[in-house]
């Protein structure tokens, strides 16, 4: 594989040179408030498709990051619900447990509480 990416940056260099040379008029260009010096047209053809892959790479890499992190939140927050979900069942099987054992006081009474299990109540 590296010997396919050394021959295709070679076609890359080799066609770059082509255009230089074959682009051997020079050229101004007026960006508004700024004028280049005259240049060779086909150095100011490479010049601004480097810098256009540049800018177009480090877009690239701004929108994956963008991606990226929209991806991993929705990760987060289902793994935070499945938790949740976990938690709940948890609880309410140790509720269950709890409320199965006899002599154990419900919940929202004191510890030191005794609790009577199937006694009947005294007659009045």
């Amino acid at each position: 594989m590296p010997i396919i990416y050394m021959i295709l940056l070679g076609l890359i260099i080799a066609y770059a040179i082509f255009l230089v040379l074959a682009n051997s008029a020079s050229a101004v260009v007026n960006l508004l408030f700024y004028t280049s010096p005259a240049m060779n047209l086909g150095g100011l053809l490479l010049l601004v498709l480097g810098l256009g892959v540049l800018a177009g790479l480090l877009l690239g890499l701004m929108v994956f990051r963008v991606f990226q992190t929209r991806w991993e939140l929705t990760r987060i927050r289902k793994e935070l619900e499945d938790t949740r979900n976990r938690q709940v069942q948890a609880a309410a099987a140790a509720g269950a447990a709890i409320a199965s054992q006899p002599g154990v006081p419900p919940a929202g009474v004191p510890a030191g509480t005794p609790v009577s299990v199937n006694k009947p109540l005294p007659p009045r």
